[in-house]
């Protein structure tokens, strides 16, 4: 999978204060999933566990579908909160849309304003952009 994780020092897994995942086209979801509510839980956090999981697979499958190249799904673990950050190469701002009833997609960012503190994105000069939740 495309999973690397930072380790401060050599304190074991409360150390851990950044995992990166890849999301590759065409790729099985369910262990990213899985590696992301893990992160959460070994930061103290399991009370937001399935919220974190859910906001970065939210912005993680708007960039797929939306954006361009293999979007890159980072969680950073703060004092009082996880930050979900999520990159992909297209410098486009995501849309928020109104969904209807019968509309199969057109809620993702809606369910991330419904979960998250806060909210935000921007174009990168480097290239692409970020877009935040901070939980």
């Amino acid at each position: 999978m495309g999973m690397s994780q930072q380790v401060a020092g050599d304190a074991g897994p409360a150390a851990l204060r950044r995992v990166t995942i890849t999301v590759r086209h065409g790729e099985d979801l369910a262990e990213h999933r899985r590696q992301l509510t893990e992160a959460a839980v070994l930061w103290g956090r399991a009370d937001i566990a399935d919220d974190v999981c859910l906001v970065a697979m939210e912005l993680g499958t708007n960039a797929l579908r939306h954006g361009e190249g293999d979007p890159t799904i980072t969680l950073i673990k703060e004092n009082d909160g996880i930050l979900v950050s999520v990159w992909d190469a297209s410098p486009t701002l995501p849309r928020v849309r109104e969904a209807s009833l019968d509309d199969e997609g057109g809620r993702g960012l809606a369910i991330v304003a419904g979960l998250a503190r806060e909210y935000d994105w921007q174009v990168l000069p480097s290239g692409g952009k970020t877009v935040c939740a901070y939980l």
